[in-house]
């Protein structure tokens, strides 16, 4: 992680050119693509009690044991964190999940945006599930 931030750092002091794949090609866990159904709620948590938005769909298209891309009609990290409780099917098994998103950018031949979401509470069982695919 650090060698990540000195990379962000010497970006931004070199007026940002960097590319945006160099900073993001070194991951910790190898990614799968996948194409699988993904249901989740907002977790809305600028309320006093962490309160569920409406229910939605989308489609999960890369996967990992620490997060995963997700093809959405909208952006979803406009305005800050964004926290989703998400649930899929990995070999018949449900999986439920909580994942903050972390990046979203829009893609010009998909006319949809990408998000990219890391796993922050996902139960051992599930997480070795998600590791087998790998």
């Amino acid at each position: 992680m650090t060698k990540i931030i000195k990379m962000i750092k010497t970006n931004m002091k070199y007026g940002g050119n960097m590319a945006r794949n160099e900073l993001f090609e070194r991951r910790k866990y190898r990614r799968i693509k996948v194409d699988m159904e993904l249901k989740f709620h907002e977790i809305i948590t600028d309320s006093f009690f962490n309160e569920k938005g409406g229910p939605g769909c989308s489609r999960i298209i890369d996967i990992s044991r620490g997060g995963m891309q997700i093809l959405t009609e909208n952006a979803w990290n406009e305005g800050g964190d964004k926290l989703i409780e998400a649930e899929f099917n990995i070999a018949g098994k449900p999986i439920r999940l909580i994942a903050h998103v972390v990046w979203s950018m829009y893609d010009d031949k998909l006319k949809m945006y990408r998000s990219g979401a890391e796993f922050i509470v996902v139960k051992s069982g599930d997480l070795d599930v998600i590791a087998e695919m790998a």
